[in-house]
């Protein structure tokens, strides 16, 4: 289903089939720290548990892509309330307006309308302070009227001019208490907005055992100011965002959501990779990445140059066909201006030709790219 909004912020949003919210906590319960019992278990516990499934890779993000066109492939929620925990610190503005970056405005709004039966919204700072608050009609069947409502707290979000911390504790002790007096009520879960998380986790977390019922808290990934163009954080606290996060939501049985371009079409890497592929048709060549990725990048190039056969594959295991094959490589670091510089070597393994390019690439949209500078910097044959 798609939803288009018109207005100051006109917004197509895409809604696919996706994994409720009812669905993520059966998951958490199934697979994460039991939830019947966590509050019951020591901090040292908890921690150990937790830390171990995110080293095993167990606490997985819930991918929103974003398409080429601006529509995002949203989840549904079967919602009545929703209190909004938001970061308006200063990596979630705009460093041309000191507003809050439209992208962040953006992402907001398309979770508002993602919830079908959205009739009350509380809207709060990391550090409490309430933003905006509306009441509608519990059960209204007017969703343009609900809509156009959402449009406005939008608006007034975009221009809230306070700065609040990116420790989320007290926005989350805040919402908690408004979850409770919602409870019961209405179907309520929290939503944290962020980018980055700057306090004591563990600390924190003795307050929140104490809470008899916790709703569902969904940490969404709301900005990528601090995520370089290798899809890793710049700093520690944009890495404790999503690390807690998860935490936070393995716990309360929410979700973790996180924005993606679209997946491996318009990627930087995949930019590359389909320009060699032109400059040197119907080689194969050994990339040592991980399986699942050089699947992904293989099924894009398929596509996009219409054959069915592998572009890349991994080292051979056998140590005698080491000398056999042509070998790609690539290392890029992002420059001061958000483009990325790229370097790319190609070798033949019998060492009889090794050709060496290098490539500067620039930002489209969310995650794609483009390519501004091509050259080619060595070709060596024997």
């Amino acid at each position: 289903m798609k939803v288009c909004v018109n207005g100051v912020l006109r917004l197509c949003v895409l809604l696919s089939v996706f994994p409720a919210a009812d669905l993520a906590r059966a998951d958490a319960e199934e697979n994460g720290v039991p939830l019947s019992n966590w509050k019951e278990r020591s901090i040292k516990e908890i921690r150990a548990e937790l830390d171990r499934k995110y080293t095993a890779g167990d606490l997985k993000a819930k991918e929103i892509v974003v398409e080429e066109n601006g529509d995002y492939q949203m989840p549904t929620f079967d919602l009545e309330a929703a209190v909004v925990v938001l970061d308006t610190s200063g990596s979630m503005r705009s460093p041309e307006t000191s507003l809050l970056d439209q992208v962040v405005v953006d992402r907001l709004l398309v979770f508002l309308l993602s919830i079908k039966n959205l009739s009350h919204i509380v809207l709060l700072d990391t550090d409490g302070r309430l933003m905006v608050e509306w009441s509608g009609e519990k059960g209204s069947i007017n969703r343009r009227k609900t809509e156009r409502v959402i449009l406005g707290i939008a608006k007034l979000v975009a221009r809230y001019v306070l700065h609040s911390e990116s420790s989320w504790d007290l926005g989350i002790k805040k919402a908690v208490e408004v979850a409770e007096n919602l409870t019961g009520k209405l179907e309520t879960e929290i939503f944290l907005f962020g980018d980055e998380y700057t306090s004591n986790f563990w600390t924190r977390l003795g307050a929140l055992k104490k809470i008899s019922e916790l709703p569902p808290i969904n940490v969404v990934q709301a900005h990528a100011n601090l995520i370089n163009a290798g899809k890793r954080p710049k700093f520690d606290s944009a890495a404790n965002f999503e690390r807690y996060g998860k935490y936070l939501a393995e716990l309360t049985g929410g979700s973790y959501y996180q924005f993606v371009g679209p997946h491996y079409s318009k990627s930087w890497e995949t930019v590359v990779l389909v320009k060699m592929a032109r400059i040197h048709p119907s080689e194969t060549w050994i990339f040592n990445e991980e399986p699942i990725r050089i699947k992904n990048w293989n099924d894009t190039l398929k596509k996009e140059f219409e054959e069915n056969r592998e572009f890349l594959i991994p080292p051979p295991e056998d140590s005698i066909r080491v000398f056999e094959g042509i070998e790609l490589s690539v290392s890029s670091e992002e420059l001061h201006d958000g483009s990325v510089s790229c370097f790319l070597q190609r070798d033949l393994l019998d060492g009889s030709e090794s050709t060496d390019y290098r490539a500067r690439l620039k930002r489209q949209h969310i995650d794609s790219w483009e390519i501004v500078e091509w050259e080619l910097v060595l070709e060596h044959e024997l």
